[in-house]
């Protein structure tokens, strides 16, 4: 998925920099916030199991 982001990222004219920038952006909210899904974007079997990770994950992100 990393490589499709960067792919579409440069053929707009935008930073590889500028998507990791938001990525981790939005990584924060969804550690950070209960329920958040990035407008349903991530799979609940995924928020299971960050809710079960949330400390560690949190660290990651610091």
């Amino acid at each position: 998925m990393r490589r499709v982001a960067m792919d579409l990222a440069a053929k707009q004219g935008v930073s590889e920099e500028d998507v990791v920038k938001q990525a981790l952006a939005y990584a924060t909210d969804v550690l950070n916030s209960e329920g958040e899904d990035l407008g349903g974007s991530v799979a609940p079997a995924q928020l299971e199991h960050i809710g079960r990770h949330k400390p560690f994950l949190r660290q990651q992100f610091k």
